[in-house]
């Protein structure tokens, strides 16, 4: 379990600092964001599902685990876009009121967006 939890601070951690790169970007296209949201949602998703499938006891089990999260990512994919996406305007707004605080926004957005997803497969 020790283990597990480690997994899920290496990955908010990488997943901070992939954000952390895109603002500093001066100019970042649409397919780029199309699939690095993707990408970060999908890790959400399948960091609930590293967690859950040794519980379960049979493949089936496991097969119908990993559909239903699949689904649940598709279906939750826009709201949890646009809340991860409010989530980060608060970040930045607090930020901007610290004198001399570095703003970044997709840092927060894609752990949350991870987040969000991990949490709802889990």
């Amino acid at each position: 379990m020790k283990l597990l939890t480690l997994f899920s601070a290496v990955v908010a951690v990488v997943l901070f600092i992939l954000g952390w790169q895109l603002d500093h970007f001066t100019q970042v296209t649409q397919q780029q964001l199309f699939w690095t949201i993707h990408g970060v949602g999908l890790t959400g998703t399948a960091l609930a599902l590293v967690f859950l499938m040794p519980r379960l006891p049979g493949p089936l089990l496991k097969v119908a685990l990993a559909v239903g999260v699949f689904l649940a990512w598709r279906i939750s994919y826009f709201p949890f876009m646009v809340f991860s996406g409010h989530i980060a305007s608060i970040v930045e707004w607090v930020l901007v009121a610290v004198p001399n605080a570095p703003v970044w926004v997709f840092p927060t957005y894609f752990v949350a967006l991870a987040g969000l997803n991990a949490f709802v497969a889990g």
